[in-house]
């Protein structure tokens, strides 16, 4: 549990029913507010959890005001089986709950979109209140860590891993195109600046491949035979700068539609433990030929 400090106060402004916050200067003598308290907030990778308590003090709204990276990654807030929910009906846009009638305890659960560990290791938060249905008093920042253990739900690790696929898989199709056209007149240099675009987003899907399947364990072993899957398709855009000098151009499509195959065979492995449908309706990859 955490005294608060000296408060400010902003006047709220009611608007169908829901409060809305236009901030004021402090009035002079706004002082403390003696013995509340409000439980220090934990963090369980995308859920921000706090508890308020008050001894004889009810309240008609309260919730939390978030650094814009924080706010950014906010997707709901819970206020439990008596509060209203007003996303941005805070200080500032800052994410609400209001109680009519009054309390004097409420659970605030806030979701963001990533694990809150991804967003920042640790950030302040200020906790406001609203006493008298008019305005709204702030309390002293308070410091939150977000742990380091934090774990992706098979439904946020489906939402990560579409957002890595789809940009490959635009870049396979495009870089597909390409190597259709490539004849015995094309140069190395053209077959380089073919297949650099598709080289970049596997460099960067191999990163966030790895952190995925830290993210979400059931899911690593498929994950790290994506990667594997990667490496080999990678190892033939290396090859591309002896495409016509020295290098048989129809065995090295051949070698590279079959290792294409093979990662379009492993991102379906790891589509099917989080979930996701097949990356190709008929799971065959296109073909250069």
């Amino acid at each position: 549990m955490r005294s608060l400090g000296r408060v400010v106060a902003v006047t709220c402004v009611a608007v169908l029913g829901v409060a809305q916050a236009v901030a004021m200067a402090a009035p002079a003598g706004a002082g403390d507010i003696p013995e509340d308290q409000v439980d220090v907030p934990t963090i369980d990778g995308v859920t921000i959890t706090a508890t308020y308590r008050y001894e004889g003090k009810p309240f008609f709204e309260g919730g939390f005001i978030l650094p814009r990276p924080q706010m950014d990654n906010f997707v709901s807030i819970d206020c439990g089986p008596n509060g209203a929910v007003n996303p941005v009906g805070g200080p500032g846009g800052a994410p609400e709950c209001g109680f009519h009638p009054a309390v004097t305890e409420a659970t605030v659960t806030i979701t963001g979109a990533a694990p809150w560990f991804d967003v920042a290791k640790s950030f302040e938060i200020v906790p406001y209140w609203s006493f008298d249905d008019e305005t709204y008093v702030k309390g002293d920042p308070i410091t939150i860590r977000a742990p380091k253990s934090s774990k992706l739900t098979q439904a946020l690790a489906g939402e990560r891993y579409q957002g890595i696929a789809t940009a490959v898989n635009l870049e396979v199709t495009a870089t597909v195109e390409k190597i259709k056209s490539w004849d015995e007149e094309t140069t190395s240099k053209q077959a380089i600046a073919d297949v650099e675009g598709l080289d970049r987003e596997l460099d960067e899907a191999k990163g966030d491949l790895k952190k995925l399947q830290k993210k979400y364990p059931p899911a690593k072993q498929v994950i790290k035979e994506q990667r594997k899957a990667i490496d080999a398709l990678q190892a033939d855009l290396a090859a591309v700068g002896g495409i016509n000098e020295g290098l048989d151009l129809a065995n090295w499509k051949e070698r590279f539609d079959g290792h294409l195959q093979d990662l379009v065979d492993a991102s379906n492995n790891v589509r099917g433990k989080l979930g996701l449908i097949l990356v190709f309706e008929d799971g065959d990859a296109p073909q250069s030929e």
